[in-house]
């Protein structure tokens, strides 16, 4: 069984799917926000861990991503919720491409054809995804207050 090739006539893909979530204050989305970052969060890990974790791809201090984490926070600049929407997005990307490396890992090793099809599209994914800057700039960046 071979795999069908996605076309533009075949893809029918809403904006709505992509858009975020509506959210009650700029204070509930950062919260949401500030949490897609510390993703992904292993087994056992600490709120202290994920909160650190957050900060330093974010690239604001601890207190100010804890007033994001826990809702506290009184103003939330331009700047900043344009800094978390980018390295959450950034921060889902590069789980989502771990991911599909694990999975190619786990098919490569088969001998069956579907196998080495889905290793073959996977490695044209990842070809692809190389030029996406993406997950590049995650971290420490000028003009985010911290």
């Amino acid at each position: 069984m071979a795999l069908m090739t996605p076309t533009i006539q075949s893809v029918h893909l809403k904006i709505s799917e992509f858009s975020s979530p509506a959210f009650a204050s700029k204070a509930d989305e950062a919260k949401a926000l500030v949490r897609r970052c510390a993703e992904p969060c292993p087994a056992g890990d600490s709120v202290k861990e994920a909160i650190n974790r957050a900060t330093d791809r974010l690239g604001f201090s601890t207190s100010r991503t804890q007033d994001f984490w826990y809702g506290e926070a009184r103003r939330i600049d331009d700047n900043e919720i344009d800094r978390l929407r980018y390295v959450a997005d950034a921060t889902e990307m590069l789980v989502a491409q771990e991911a599909l490396k694990t999975l190619r890992k786990r098919m490569a090793v088969s001998d069956s054809p579907l196998s080495r099809e889905v290793v073959h599209r996977l490695d044209a994914c990842f070809s692809l995804l190389r030029g996406v800057p993406f997950g590049m700039h995650v971290g420490r960046q000028r003009g985010c207050r911290s």
